[in-house]
C-alpha cells in the first residue's frame, strides 16, 4: 500500500479546505485546522511550504488568513505533494537479482501513483468531499 506522509495529508487537507471556500475571502488558520482536521502546530509549516510553491498566500490583518492563488481545477494532488518537498526514493540495492526485482516493482508502483496524483485535481477531491458530507447528512436524519 502506498502511504502519504502526515505532512502530505495535512497539505492536501488544507488545500481542499481552502478550495471548498474559494471566493469567500481569506480563511483563518484556526478554521482551516478545524475543518481540515489538521493540528494547528503543523498547519503553519504546511502553509509556508504551500506559499513557497505559489499555491496559497497569507493575508495580514483583522480579516486576514490564507487563500488559494490557483483555481482548484488547476491544482493537482501531485503538485501539493511536491510542494512539501518529500521524495519517494527507492531502497539502495546490493546488485542481487531479488533486490533489483523489488526495486523494479517499486519503480512501477511509483510511476502508477505519480500518474494518479498528476491527473487528480483538488476540485475532484472537493466534489468527493461534498458527496460524502451529503451522504452523512442524509444518514443523520434517518
Amino acid at each position: 500500500m502506498v502511504c502519504l506522509s502526515a505532512k502530505e495529508r495535512y497539505a492536501i487537507a488544507a488545500v481542499v479546505t481552502l478550495a471548498m471556500h474559494t471566493g469567500e475571502g481569506p480563511m483563518r488558520a484556526k478554521v482551516i485546522a478545524k475543518q481540515g482536521e489538521i493540528p494547528l502546530r503543523f498547519l503553519e509549516h504546511v502553509m509556508n511550504l504551500l506559499k513557497g510553491d505559489g499555491l496559497v498566500e497569507g493575508v495580514r490583518g483583522a480579516q486576514g488568513g490564507y487563500r488559494l492563488l490557483v483555481p482548484p481545477h488547476q491544482i493537482t494532488v501531485g503538485r501539493v505533494i511536491r510542494a512539501m518537498g518529500t521524495s519517494r526514493a527507492g531502497v539502495p540495492g546490493s546488485g542481487e537479482p531479488i533486490v533489483q526485482v523489488i526495486n523494479d516493482l517499486s519503480e512501477s508502483l511509483n510511476a502508477a501513483v505519480q500518474g494518479i496524483l498528476a491527473s487528480t485535481c483538488i476540485e475532484t477531491l472537493c466534489a468527493r468531499r461534498q458527496e460524502l458530507v451529503s451522504k452523512q447528512a442524509i444518514m443523520f436524519h434517518i
